[in-house]
């Protein structure tokens, strides 16, 4: 009897944390970004990013780095609508690009790959003023069903 109660209470424990790492714990992390991003939804998804305001920010960009961790991505802030250009210069990753105008995506340009190092850099730009444009991995926007017109709530 007593073999039978300790494996019954390890089958239980084992039962339990197993429920605990796989339902609880992602929902009590989920919505809690990494101290130096911010969070934002696009559509029904939630992201994570850094955002580049200053003009030294936006050079940079993610130029130079060996990847982007998932739902993660860099929000390039500006000041009034406009239409910016952005190239994949010492990109080593391919991204997507969402261009927000307010609190809609107005524009989708997919799975721009890093360049050529051989090759001319080609210049990216939305089709209408944006206020915003968000880099994520390449594949993010098809993965999680973004489309124009979808709704984004920015960061405070």
């Amino acid at each position: 009897m007593s073999g039978r109660f300790w494996l019954i209470t390890l089958l239980s424990s084992a039962v339990t944390l197993l429920l605990v790492t796989r339902f609880i714990l992602p929902r009590l992390t989920a919505s809690t970004p990494p101290a130096h991003l911010a969070s934002m939804t696009v559509g029904k998804s939630q992201v994570f990013v850094e955002i580049a305001a200053t003009p030294e920010a936006k050079q940079q960009g993610l130029s130079g780095r060996a990847s982007l961790p998932l739902d993660q991505g860099l929000l390039f802030v500006f000041n009034e609508p406009s239409i910016p250009s952005f190239w994949m210069k010492d990109m080593r990753f391919a991204l997507d690009f969402i261009w927000i105008n307010t609190n809609r995506v107005v524009d989708l340009t997919e799975n721009v790959p890093p360049p050529d190092p051989s090759g001319t850099l080609p210049i990216y730009q939305p089709r209408s003023p944006v206020t915003h444009v968000l880099e994520v991995n390449a594949g993010w926007v098809k993965s999680h069903h973004i489309q124009i017109g979808a709704a984004v709530v920015l960061p405070n």
